[in-house]
């Protein structure tokens, strides 16, 4: 099933779109993509099917467990379902940062290769998924992502450089856990990259940060 993310190549030769499955997420046969990264090809204004970035099982942080949700996965591993992604242009080429909703972590990804440069573990409970990563945007110059955490009323920073997780910042969050997020979705960055904004589904509300 083809998801939320979407977005262009920086030359717009090449649109990337996420696609996942609970019951079918890994790749076994042509019939069967698994969990990943479509790409096509952009041409006199048509779309033509041209590869898969394929994303495996996720192994999770040790002490961590997969809910069970969709098809069962060995202990230890994760559904990762693609949702948000940016493409984060380079000197050396387009990166995607890629929010995996199941699988609690985000991804960067050499589009080219299809290699994992970093994994981002922001999962906050010993079952996953518990943040729910839906939402992703990038700086201009690479260096920075922000991560919307649906379930987790938090966005998180991430050095794409070094792969680190720098904090994450809770926004509107329930008064009792058993209350209802605020689900941050949507995220844009302001045009001189120094505001964040962010659509809180859950509280009809925008963020600025």
């Amino acid at each position: 099933t083809l998801y939320n993310g979407i977005g262009f190549s920086s030359n717009g030769k090449e649109l990337y779109v996420s696609a996942d499955s609970l019951s079918a997420p890994e790749k076994h046969d042509a019939s069967h993509t698994g969990n990943g990264i479509l790409v096509y090809r952009v041409q006199d204004g048509k779309l033509t099917p041209e590869r898969e970035i394929y994303i495996p099982l996720q192994k999770l942080t040790d002490g961590r467990t997969q809910n069970r949700i969709g098809r069962p996965v060995p202990k230890g591993m994760a559904i990762p379902a693609p949702t948000g992604l940016a493409v984060v242009k380079t000197s050396h080429g387009d990166e995607l940062l890629v929010a995996d909703e199941f699988s609690d972590n985000a991804l960067l990804i050499d589009a080219a290769s299809g290699k994992i440069l970093h994994r981002f573990d922001l999962a906050d409970h010993s079952f996953v998924p518990s943040t729910y990563p839906i939402s992703v945007v990038a700086s201009r110059d690479g260096k920075r992502g922000w991560v919307g955490l649906w379930n987790a009323s938090e966005v998180a920073e991430l050095n794409l450089k070094t792969g680190k997780v720098l904090g994450k910042l809770a926004l509107l969050p329930p008064k009792e856990d058993t209350g209802s997020s605020s689900h941050p979705v949507s995220l844009a960055l302001s045009p001189n990259g120094r505001m964040l904004y962010v659509v809180l589904a859950n509280r009809d509300e925008v963020a600025q940060v």
